[in-house]
């Protein structure tokens, strides 16, 4: 399988999910998380989504999927446990050229995938092997080892310190780049030390 990776700021973009069980929670949060306009579809949903949509976090439509339910959205998840419904949700994403992702492991033309991630703060590490899960998840423990929880603080730091020397106008834009290899250079090797210690 050759997919294409990429990271994607989906602040207030209008993002729906078809189903309303466990698995269709989970991706819910994540994309609330990434702070995403977040729509359900399901003709019944978990109290965790209730909940969501109770306190105005989420949108939802309490009936079944139909065609055209997909129109004016980013993003679509086909999330239920119907095989045939998830089908559909696919079929309909790819004729509106709408990304989608299935729970049951389809991955046709226009389908994408959501990877096993570890956020330390500014840090997103994805890992995805193309369908062999066990692995994902023993590559993910190695790093969230390496990857100490600390690590976030000291990367938001390191990031402030850099727009601040991006915010100086003073400095031209080849002073910045110097600045910042030498404002970050020294702290940068010893985070990279300290990884490769753990």
């Amino acid at each position: 399988m050759s997919v294409y990776p990429f990271f994607a700021d989906i602040k207030d973009m209008p993002v729906v999910v078809i189903g309303g069980g466990k698995v269709a929670a989970r991706k819910v949060e994540s994309l609330l998380e990434s702070t995403a306009d977040v729509y359900v579809i399901a003709l019944s949903v978990s109290e965790e989504l209730q909940s969501l949509a109770q306190d105005r976090r989420i949108t939802l439509r309490l009936r079944a999927y139909t065609y055209g339910d997909l129109e004016g959205f980013l993003l679509a998840f086909a999330a239920t446990d119907n095989k045939n419904t998830n089908e559909m949700v696919a079929e309909e994403a790819r004729m509106r050229g709408i990304l989608v992702n299935r729970i049951d492991g389809g991955l046709e033309s226009g389908g994408f995938i959501v990877p096993s991630v570890i956020k330390r703060g500014p840090l997103a590490v994805a890992f995805s092997t193309g369908g062999i899960p066990f692995f994902t998840k023993r590559v993910k423990e190695y790093f969230q080892r390496k990857l100490y929880p600390e690590l976030a603080e000291e990367l938001e730091e390191l990031r402030n310190e850099r727009l601040q020397i991006c915010d100086d106008t003073t400095l031209s834009g080849l002073e910045r780049r110097d600045k910042i290899e030498q404002s970050l250079s020294g702290r940068t090797k010893e985070i990279i030390e300290k990884i490769e210690r753990l």
